[in-house]
């Protein structure tokens, strides 16, 4: 579904977490395990990586050991890309193709003849996915805009006409990148800054974006390079507000043109590309909308090296110009 898209291959990656809703790892050991078999998901998928979503942990730090867990996740996660999932990664492809022609010589031939479209194209692709070899496997972390913050003024992401908290009072994940950041920078590719679902008792926080920015490179010691600010237009949760399309381009515009100082984001991230339309009506219409306008700024490059060679589905989604006899026999 990626990388035979009509318009061209994406990068799709496996998520873990959401919020941290249920998203207990506990301890180190677990993290080891966890590690291990979100390798397993990438290499039996063959997906670009994985993103992990896991923010506002820290009231559950005290229920076990939270950090802990995550740092020994994503340690495991990035010695198993970078050893057995990339060095294994043809092998799996071609050991795919052997069992999926093996289950097709079982079925009966009418079975073969109603499922040949799927196991062809399945065929074909993974010829593909062995040609190209394996992609650099990225870990992505989404986290939240207070991640990391200066020490003497937290709420410096605010705008001036904006909401501000009781003054003693702190948001539980204020400050959560530094229990990550200092451990497992150098091996995470990506960050994915939630500039949104931004809520407050005192009413929706309106955020000063390049002031994000600036602190996850001024006091995270995030590189630019490798930010990607957030924005969710139409529907929020956690009582935020959208701040609107304008805003954002604008802001795109001054990260692609560099505008936003000498800690310029790398990119944006949207959330989401498939907004249900009862549930959020406005954001099913909203989110693609602007998600074409943000490429249009961006004209983003594809990452990590060189896009790959898929061919491109046809209308059915299978692959182009076979029919159901001719694709019969090219598996029989």
């Amino acid at each position: 579904m990626a990388r035979m898209h009509p318009s061209g291959p994406k990068r799709t990656k496996i998520t873990l977490g959401g919020w941290s809703d249920y998203a207990r790892i506990g301890s180190a050991e677990n993290g080891v395990k966890l590690g291990k078999l979100m390798a397993k998901f990438v290499a039996y998928t063959f997906a670009d990586g994985v993103d992990f979503d896991m923010e506002h942990l820290t009231p559950y730090n005290t229920m076990g050991e939270e950090w802990a867990g995550l740092v020994s996740f994503v340690s495991t996660l990035r010695s198993e890309f970078d050893g057995d999932v990339s060095k294994n990664w043809v092998a799996t492809a071609n050991a795919r193709r052997s069992a999926l022609a093996a289950q097709f010589q079982k079925l009966a031939p009418w079975q073969q003849k109603t499922v040949s479209p799927f196991f062809n194209t399945s065929d074909k692709y993974l010829v593909e996915v062995a040609s190209n070899g394996a992609p650099h496997l990225e870990i992505s972390w989404t986290t939240r805009f207070n991640a990391f913050l200066p020490k003497d003024d937290i709420f410096n992401y605010l705008m001036p006409d904006s909401p501000r908290p009781l003054p003693n009072e702190t948001f539980d994940s204020d400050n959560e990148g530094f229990q990550l950041w200092p451990q497992l920078g150098k091996i995470i590719d990506t960050v994915n800054i939630m500039a949104y679902d931004a809520g407050s008792p005192a009413g929706p926080l309106k955020i000063n974006f390049t002031t994000v920015l600036s602190n996850f490179a001024t006091y995270g010691k995030v590189p630019a390079s490798k930010i990607n600010m957030g924005f969710e237009p139409g529907e929020q949760s956690g009582a935020g507000t959208w701040e609107g399309e304008a805003l954002d381009e604008k802001v795109a515009t001054a990260i692609k043109n560099k505008q936003t100082g000498d800690h310029t984001g790398g990119g944006v991230a949207e959330w989401a590309i498939n907004p249900n339309s009862v549930q959020a009506p406005s954001a099913s219409v909203l989110a693609p909308k602007q998600a074409m306008a943000m490429q249009a700024i961006l004209n983003s490059p594809w990452p990590f090296g060189t896009a790959p060679k898929y061919t491109k589905c046809g209308p059915d989604g299978m692959w182009p110009g076979l029919t159901q006899e001719k694709t019969e026999e090219i598996m029989v």
